[in-house]
Order: C-alpha cells, then structure tokens, then sequence
C-alpha cells in the first residue's frame, strides 16, 4: 500500500502529539520512507528525506510548530 499525503498528516500528527522529539521524529521519518520508498509520490519521499535530515542539526529542524502547519496542510492537499 502506497503512503498517501493524508496518512502521512495523520501519522506525523500522532507522533507530534505523542510528544516525539526531533531526533526520534528524524528517525521516524526516515524509517517511515525505507518502508514505503517504492511506493512513494516524489514529492512525499523528498519531504520524508527532508524530514529525515533534521537529525543533522538546529538548521535542518523543523519546529514543532511548523511540524503542525505541515501535517494540516498535508491533510488538506490529501
């Protein structure tokens, strides 16, 4: 089954409320494209990779703010 912009909202939702930090959400999302990467819309497996980097320092760090605005706007584009 292919990753859809929704499922990915609803997942990164979930990981935010759950109260995930930046490192585990890196991980997370990079687990997350390893396992739908032949399956993923190029636009959906950059954002992963891009997701997947803010393990590589404040620079590449999305805030959890931010984190939010782009699962809603994942959701609504879904």
């Amino acid at each position: 089954m292919s990753l859809t912009p929704t499922d990915l909202a609803r997942a990164l939702t979930e990981q935010l409320d759950a109260g995930s930090t930046i490192p585990a959400l890196s991980q997370w999302a990079y687990k997350l494209h390893a396992e739908h990467a032949k399956g993923l819309a190029p636009d959906l497996r950059d954002l992963l990779l891009e997701l997947g980097g803010m393990e590589d320092g404040p620079a590449f760090e999305y805030s959890r703010d931010e984190l939010y605005a782009l699962a809603a706007e994942l959701g609504a584009a879904g």
